[in-house]
């Protein structure tokens, strides 16, 4: 389209972090005009804006829980968002999904903040969808700055009780959108977001002495070899 063609000469045009000032002009087939002047700095009210081009994406870390270990509980999930490279417009919107991606407790899938439950992939796509204009259930919001220039932003989310369970590993996953309309990544091919992956592990471990055997109290020359075992055979 005639706004594809538009966008991608003003990609190859413009430099990031650069304050730009835009004049626009216009006549129909029929001869008419609006602000159709020879020299830019000619043209009327309403008929320019200046705009800082800035097409650097912006990132983020998840603090909260930290990526790998087995953890007894977690009551929340806390990262921050940045956009700070030079120029940058600042962060906007931090988005927050949680995945069940291994365990028998629970479908494996997506957590459905509006209905309380994990979705499996028919239900929600794999990665979710992350266009502002048509975001999946699987995404929260978690932090908001209104207007541009925030380098930064720390957010934490509380989840809700009995969301997770034991012997289930999970992938906390976040998502940043900034005020130039820049994404983390740019379509569902490059990844939902950054995430850390956890385990939950509220079961505590079984012993057992087997040698010596349970017996009244005997002097023994010998007391020989102490054998048990241990397990956590459900949850590791």
């Amino acid at each position: 389209t005639d706004r594809e063609r538009l966008n991608q000469v003003l990609f190859n045009l413009l430099s990031n972090a650069i304050r730009y000032k835009v004049f626009v002009k216009a006549r129909d087939l029929a001869g008419n005009t609006t602000n159709y002047v020879t020299l830019p700095s000619d043209s009327g009210s309403g008929h320019s804006q200046v705009l800082r081009y800035d097409a650097v994406r912006p990132t983020g870390t998840i603090s909260v829980p930290a990526n790998g270990p087995a953890i007894q509980s977690l009551v929340q999930v806390q990262g921050t968002a940045y956009d700070n490279a030079v120029g940058a417009a600042g962060v906007k919107d931090v988005y927050l999904a949680v995945q069940h991606v291994d365990g028998l407790n629970d479908d494996i899938g997506y957590w459905d903040w509006g209905g309380a439950t994990f979705q499996p992939p028919a239900t929600i796509a794999d990665p979710p969808e992350t266009d502002p204009a048509n975001f999946s259930p699987a995404w929260t919001l978690v932090g908001s700055v209104g207007s541009p220039g925030t380098p930064s932003l720390f957010w934490t989310k509380v989840l809700p009780g009995g969301m997770l369970n034991s012997s289930n590993t999970y992938r906390a996953i976040m998502h940043v959108t900034d005020h130039a309309g820049n994404r983390l990544h740019k379509d569902q091919a490059g990844g939902p977001g950054v995430g850390n992956a956890f385990r939950i592990d509220n079961q505590i471990p079984t012993i057992e002495i087997t040698a010596p055997l349970q017996a009244p109290p005997r002097n023994l020359s010998n007391l020989g070899n102490i054998l048990g075992t241990s397990s956590d055979a459900n949850t590791g």
